[in-house]
């Protein structure tokens, strides 16, 4: 068997780290053996490997907002927190809601993305009839039931002619669930994250859940994004064998009541941060394995913008460039297993889209990266990619990765770019017809 190098290394492998070598050709894992021979060889002695992750759930501002994020910039911060491959979220401007907006965006992400990527279709109450018309296009598509950031509200009412249109689909619907009327009758001045969560309360997220529960079909392509609280978590765990969902580095590790020095609007974010309890119970379910995915909701805006008066800020945190070395501190720490950090931010994820993605394994992509767990760092603004440098989780303790693989090309080596715009490729899922 030939290769077109090896890489040798303690690599995690089957729930364990292993002393073994990885075979890889065009871009593919073609063995994983405890020796291997080729001429060319990536030894990485003191060092762990890493199946590379998969954020499903990323907003890059482009096109519309460049002053925010692009998908050059976005692309390369994914890379350094590890991610070898995003999913971009259709509130952009214009919005991906038909077939030449969307080929426009994949065309716009090809140039500049130095990672794999997908683009989400945006479903709306206009555009229910002509899903077939951008199918073959988008790996899933995203429904907003309450307001947010440049979105489009999707009606309840038309769940069940959605869920008619896709029932032969086994590309995920990807849900923003807050209920639309109940953040209406919660509305209020807000100059603080603890209006912001009564304003958006956990009522809101249940009902909304709730509805989408009732009217999909089981089992049913159905995903929950950013799960923020106790109500709706239970509500999912009930269906958790017929539905997937993920809540987000900040709903599982931040609260309403942590003490910071920070501007209360880098906090700010939509469904909103909850008290202490809610964020304890998220985590301990990710601990346990009951969230089956961890994804970033990386919504970046200006430092300007994060930085006047509260209740004019924006919703949105960044975070595709540190939820994945959060949470590899967090497994160094034995805080929660390496299996379950990479089970939901590489294995899941890639399940969910269909990818061959994820795992270190025979046919799979060769999307890997490289760490030296002695190489901790404190999260700062000096040290991230993203145009929005500022962070909730300044302070917080993270594993980056010094070496990133996507399908075997170098991205970043020795915590250098590589990778040139354009890098990355369009992914989808073709699998099945709406």
């Amino acid at each position: 068997m030939t290769f077109d190098y090896i890489v040798e290394g303690k690599i995690f492998l089957n729930n364990s780290f292993q002393q073994c070598c990885i075979g890889i050709e065009d871009e593919k894992i073609t063995s994983v053996k405890k020796i291997l021979t080729c001429a060319k060889k990536k030894k990485f002695p003191k060092q762990v490997v890493l199946p590379a992750g998969i954020d499903i759930h990323v907003h890059f501002r482009d096109p519309g907002f460049p002053q925010k994020e692009t998908f050059q910039t976005g692309s390369i911060a994914a890379a350094f927190g590890g991610i070898a491959c995003v999913f971009d979220m259709p509130n952009t401007k214009p919005q991906t809601t038909n077939k030449v907006q969307i080929l426009s965006k994949i065309e716009h992400a090809n140039q500049k993305s130095v990672i794999d990527f997908g683009i989400y279709a945006c479903i709306s109450d206009e555009n229910i009839a002509i899903i077939d018309s951008f199918f073959s296009l988008v790996p899933g598509f995203k429904i907003f039931l309450g307001s947010t950031t440049n979105s489009q509200i999707f009606s309840q009412k038309n769940l069940s002619a959605l869920f008619k249109n896709l029932k032969n689909s086994s590309k995920p619907v990807l849900f923003h669930a807050e209920d639309s009327q109940c953040l209406i009758e919660n509305k209020r001045e807000e100059s603080h994250i603890i209006d912001h969560n009564n304003a958006r309360p956990c009522t809101c997220e249940a009902k909304a859940v709730q509805s989408i529960l009732q009217h999909s079909p089981f089992p049913c392509p159905v995903h929950i994004c950013h799960v923020s609280s106790i109500d709706a978590l239970n509500l999912l765990l009930m269906k958790k064998d017929f539905v997937s969902f993920g809540s987000t580095p900040h709903h599982c590790l931040l609260n309403i009541d942590y003490k910071t020095k920070l501007h209360q609007s880098y906090f700010k974010v939509n469904p909103p941060l909850r008290p202490i309890n809610h964020q304890t119970v998220l985590f301990n379910a990710l601990k346990e394995g009951k969230i089956p995915i961890l994804e970033s909701d990386h919504a970046p805006h200006t430092l300007m913008e994060k930085s006047g008066n509260f209740s004019d800020s924006p919703s949105g945190i960044s975070g595709v460039e540190t939820m994945y070395p959060l949470f590899l501190f967090l497994a160094y720490q034995q805080i929660i297993s390496f299996s379950e950090v990479i089970s939901a931010v590489c294995e899941r994820p890639a399940k969910l889209l269909n990818l061959s993605k994820g795992l270190i394994k025979e046919g799979y992509d060769a999307d890997f990266v490289v760490v030296d767990v002695k190489k901790q760092m404190k999260i700062s603004p000096e040290i991230l990619h993203s145009k929005a440098t500022h962070s909730p989780f300044e302070g917080f303790n993270a594993l980056f990765p010094q070496h990133v693989y996507v399908r075997g090309h170098p991205v970043v080596e020795e915590n250098v770019l590589i990778a040139k715009p354009g890098n990355g490729e369009h992914v989808i899922n073709n699998e099945s017809e709406s």
